[in-house]
């Protein structure tokens, strides 16, 4: 036996450090995956907090522009003039003689430049103080369609 000892004792040494090397090398790669994951979810949450407070800011730029346009509107006859102005054409069909002249006047606005229709539908927005001009090319596309 006493060979067999000393082979152990010259072999045991650096297979027991082999051993404990690649346990160490093992314990340190899944040390840097979970590292990794770690990292991909803190990017993950901080991406995720910046779409929310970008919301949050979106949202109360909305909520503002629509309390100034309401407290605009209170002192303002913005409201009544479109009223009056859009409600013509309505009192217009009524009266057999003046139709032609409505028909005539929608098919010379349906020829104006896009810009001028977005520009009406932007001062009747803010006058009303409603957001319209943002469905105003959602409503043109499906009106197209």
């Amino acid at each position: 036996m006493g060979l067999f000892k000393i082979l152990t004792d010259i072999l045991g040494g650096p297979i027991k450090d082999l051993t404990e090397t690649r346990k160490a090398t093992k314990q340190a790669r899944m040390e840097l995956e979970i590292k990794k994951l770690e990292a991909k979810a803190r990017l993950e949450i901080a991406r995720a907090e910046a779409d929310i407070a970008v919301q949050t800011k979106r949202a109360q730029m909305e909520a503002d522009w629509e309390m100034e346009a309401a407290q605009q509107a209170r002192t303002s006859w913005k409201d009544e003039y479109w009223t009056v102005f859009l409600s013509i054409p309505l009192f217009m069909m009524f009266v057999p003689v003046l139709q032609p002249f409505v028909i005539t006047g929608f098919a010379g606005l349906a020829q104006v430049p896009l810009w001028y229709q977005a520009s009406v539908m932007a001062a009747i927005s803010f006058a009303f103080g409603i957001r319209a001009l943002n469905n105003f090319t959602n409503w043109r596309k499906n009106s197209d369609g």
